[in-house]
């Protein structure tokens, strides 16, 4: 056993009121300092680690009352330096991790007073699991990216800009400014189906987009003219239903609208029937493609 040194102990509380300067107190490995009426707080060595032990039922409380003061957990680093591991940073009330913190197999990152939101790898698959609300991935002022494999996109989201999906690395489907183009071929499972969209006549006029209106119908309500299709981009195709209704009224085409012999047809002048004409824009004028008259309405 170490040597003892004095002590000044206030005999009629029987606590120790200070040491000498200078002096330490020293234990030996187990024997303990115990602190409370019922040895409650527990510090000593045990020969192997060091171990701060609460012997009761209640909380262990370690707690700075320094203004804006932080408190540090550090440990040796591995290559013969301290390195603090977490701190509590007073001055701004958050809980920093200084080094990588790691979770078992199965153990979880829980956020939110409900655990909300887990992030956790069960030994083979690695989750984000959210249960209330929806969940948001979120950049500011950069852009997302998801890669299947290290260095291999799989799905991009610029920042105001495209939204991609790629194949093996390739983008084959990407958002624009106008809605979305294709790289390759889109193949459907099903019949595809291309809403259609109701155009006017408006002083003898018809306007017609290319863009937001690619399948159109038009229920004659004067005679007019089709104008040349807005937003027009080489290798466009576009259809128009023309129905007549209980008057039968005539319809012309503006001159961008190539058919063959250079002739324009005549829209049946039949009541409650309907014509449909499709074109391809090549570039400088639409060319008729498809041509089916005097249908029946149903």
């Amino acid at each position: 056993m170490a040597d003892r040194f004095p002590l000044i102990v206030d005999s009629s509380s029987q606590q120790i009121k200070e040491l000498p300067d200078g002096d330490s107190l020293l234990l030996g490995d187990s024997e303990r300092l115990k602190i409370g009426d019922d040895n409650d707080l527990n510090i000593y060595h045990n020969g192997t680690n060091s171990i701060i032990q609460n012997m009761n039922a209640n909380d262990l409380v370690i707690q700075n009352d320094g203004d804006d003061s932080d408190i540090f957990f550090k440990s040796d680093n591995g290559s013969g330096g301290i390195a603090t591991y977490l701190m509590l940073d007073g001055g701004l009330g958050i809980l920093r991790a200084e080094v990588g913190m790691r979770f078992a197999d199965s153990a979880k990152l829980r956020l939110g007073t409900g655990n909300d939101l887990q992030v956790y790898h069960d030994g083979s698959n690695s989750y984000i699991d959210n249960t209330t609300g929806d969940l948001y991935i979120r950049d500011s002022g950069g852009d997302i990216y998801i890669q299947a494999k290290s260095g291999e996109n799989s799905i991009s989201a610029l920042d105001d800009g495209a939204v991609s999906l790629f194949y093996d690395g390739s983008a084959k489907v990407a958002t624009t400014s106008e809605g979305a183009s294709v790289t390759g071929r889109l193949t459907a499972t099903a019949s595809a189906k291309i809403t259609q969209v109701a155009l006017t006549s408006s002083s003898n006029a018809v306007a017609w987009d290319a863009l937001t209106a690619a399948n159109a119908y038009y229920a004659t309500t004067e005679n007019t003219t089709f104008a040349a299709p807005g937003n027009a981009v080489e290798g466009a195709i576009i259809s128009v239903e023309i129905a007549q209704g209980s008057t039968a009224y005539t319809v012309a085409w503006n001159t961008v609208y190539e058919f063959a012999a250079s002739t324009a047809p005549t829209v049946t002048a039949t009541a409650n029937k309907t014509d449909i004409f499709a074109f391809r824009y090549n570039g400088s004028v639409w060319q008729e493609i498809g041509r089916v008259q005097n249908l029946a309405q149903t």
